[in-house]
């Protein structure tokens, strides 16, 4: 049996591997009609004339099949190198660890608080220490104490050793 189509009044007998309707693609790609519905909204060629041609189905299919590997190979290439990426990244962790020039964050932060209480305690004993000696004094007198203690608490902290973080590297390991 020829299949055949009407056309402005005219009727044309079909060439095979032209179809009319998505159900003879499903039954000719032995899947489902819902299947074919995918297809189509995924961009299944179609011809002018609303005719289904097989071969521009099955050449659609290999286009697509082939972008999908394309994909496939550039999304592995991808993580491929951001896996080296890190893998270097991490290398160079150890690398420092073991020449000394890497320093934990909470060995930093720590010193630090250290300072900041020198500090704290120094300001904060400041008045017990010069009120008594300026207690009787005048004005010239009373600055020149305060200055030569001043530059005592800025003495305590400039001494307290500084940390050289030149050529080290600050982990949060």
């Amino acid at each position: 049996m020829k299949s055949s189509v009407v056309q402005n009044g005219e009727q044309f007998i079909l060439r095979p591997g032209l179809l009319r309707t998505q159900k003879q693609i499903a039954q000719a790609y032995d899947i489902s009609d819902r299947a074919v519905r995918y297809w189509v909204v995924d961009g299944m060629p179609r011809r002018s004339d609303r005719l289904y041609d097989l071969i521009e189905i099955q050449r659609w299919k290999s286009e697509k099949k082939l972008r999908r590997a394309k994909d496939l190979k550039d999304n592995t290439l991808f993580w491929h190198n951001e896996r080296m990426k890190y893998k270097a990244l991490l290398m160079e962790v150890r690398y420092l660890k073991k020449s000394g020039k890497l320093v934990r964050l909470a060995g930093v932060e720590e010193r630090e608080k250290r300072k900041n209480l020198l500090i704290e305690k120094s300001l904060f004993a400041f008045p017990r220490r010069v009120s008594c000696e300026i207690a009787n004094v005048d004005a010239e007198q009373a600055e020149a104490i305060l200055s030569k203690h001043l530059q005592k608490v800025i003495e305590d902290v400039k001494t307290f050793a500084p940390l050289n973080l030149s050529g080290v590297h600050v982990s949060y390991l």
